[in-house]
């Protein structure tokens, strides 16, 4: 599986100059195909950084900004789409595999409704597969049964929870991906084995609430790809001042 193609790595020449100016070339590191566990969480977490920037702009007619956990809650209800949408198109761009899941098809139903979304990455140190979810502080109210609430009483949740709110991603482990489920679930488990908890997220059911925005919906509001709308940073420097 590809990876980000901006990590690199460096070479040197035998007389100190630039592998341009010689032909006497000693690499000094040879470049891995797979990316280390490291560079893949710092690819996430670009794509996390770039998602906040996606979402203060969509947000910027009625919030100053996201940043603030003592607002955030409120700011990102009913973000979920566009940010997993938004994870989705950029990291399939990075060659990165994702998958979108909406909860709503857990059994049962959830009494939450909300989209998320995992990523592989073949690494150095075998397959990783990470649980992006920009928007979760929406269901950290502080309201009872809420899954914000549900998931920080758990034994294994606390670590979760401040993940997501924090960083917006997680490596998603068998027991992690139970917690989450769990969360949404009124705190039950909703698959009987760890197996069938990890497939829910390798193998979504099929469903039209996965993925809510297409590629082109992204590059029409300019959020990526399309050079001829302006990109957030001039749009932001073009507005009007109050």
């Amino acid at each position: 599986m590809s990876h980000d193609p901006t990590i690199t790595t460096a070479a040197t020449t035998t007389n100190g100059n630039s592998p341009r100016d010689s032909t006497a070339i000693t690499t000094a590191a040879v470049r891995n195909p797979k990316p280390t566990p490291s560079q893949a969480e710092e690819t996430m977490r670009c794509v996390i950084r770039k998602t906040h920037e996606v979402l203060s702009h969509a947000l910027s007619y009625k919030y100053a900004g996201i940043g603030d956990p003592a607002c955030d809650a409120e700011a990102l209800t009913g973000c979920c789409g566009l940010a997993q949408s938004f994870i989705y198109h950029t990291l399939k761009d990075k060659g990165i595999v994702s998958k979108p899941v909406a909860l709503q098809t857990l059994p049962g139903s959830a009494s939450f409704p909300h989209v998320t979304l995992t990523a592989e990455v073949d690494t150095t140190d075998g397959t990783k597969v990470y649980l992006l979810d920009k928007t979760f502080q929406q269901f950290c109210k502080g309201k009872d049964g809420e899954p914000g609430q549900v998931l920080g009483r758990m034994a294994e949740g606390k670590d979760l929870l401040d993940a997501l709110c924090k960083e917006g991603f997680v490596e998603l482990t068998p027991v992690r991906a139970s917690s989450y489920l769990a969360a949404f679930n009124g705190g039950c488990l909703p698959f009987a084995t760890e197996k069938k908890t990890m497939n829910f997220f390798a193998n979504p059911i099929s469903s039209k609430m996965n993925l809510w925005f297409s590629r082109d919906d992204m590059e029409r509001w300019g959020y990526i790809g399309n050079p001829a709308v302006p990109s957030l940073r001039q749009r932001r420097s073009l507005a009007p001042t109050p």
